[in-house]
């Protein structure tokens, strides 16, 4: 089941990440941009971690 956890929070990260690129609402265009890139952050940040703890897990 944490497989599936996992696909479905990166399947949302992709979704948000779309909102990168547009332009519909011009006064939000910022915000929507800095959460998208937000939530990508935080994904790629949580794979790092885990795969430090897979690779080195003697050293946890």
């Amino acid at each position: 089941m944490p497989l599936s956890r996992e696909l479905i929070t990166l399947l949302i990260a992709l979704s948000v990440s779309a909102v990168y690129r547009l332009n519909i609402f011009e006064q939000w265009t910022g915000a929507l941009q800095r959460a998208a890139l937000g939530v990508l952050l935080l994904w790629m940040a949580i794979v790092a971690i885990k795969l430090v703890r897979l690779s080195k897990p003697e050293a946890l």
